[in-house]
């Protein structure tokens, strides 16, 4: 596993510039987001929304609002990345679940509610 987590570590890579003409299809926006809701956040709260832009002009203006960064008008796609600021308001629904389950006392419910 240790050897995995180094692959990766080493083999990540910040792009800055993308080939031009290159289209990612719905198809494969809908996989990589199946899988991102399995990525850990603050207190579970995955507080985190996605929007995905593609159209032109729609990407014109985040590059105006981002800056002007070149990776923006050469991506096939823009994903933008929200944080929803109340999402600790549903955290009692959320760790519910794990308190049914045995994973969580009432106690530990409640403080992590807190």
């Amino acid at each position: 596993m240790l050897n995995d987590f180094e692959s990766v570590v080493k083999s990540r890579r910040s792009a800055s510039k993308f080939t031009q003409g290159i289209d990612i299809s719905q198809k494969e926006l809908e996989q990589i987001f199946s899988l991102v809701k399995f990525a850990p956040s603050a207190y579970n709260l995955q507080h985190a929304n996605y929007v995905v832009v593609t159209d032109p002009l729609m990407k014109q203006k985040v590059y105006e609002a981002a800056y002007k960064q070149y990776k923006i008008q050469s991506s096939s796609a823009v994903i933008a990345v929200l944080g929803d600021l109340e999402a600790y308001k549903d955290s009692a629904r959320i760790n519910e679940g794990l308190f049914h389950l045995g994973f969580f006392s009432k106690q530990e419910l409640d403080s992590e509610v807190e």
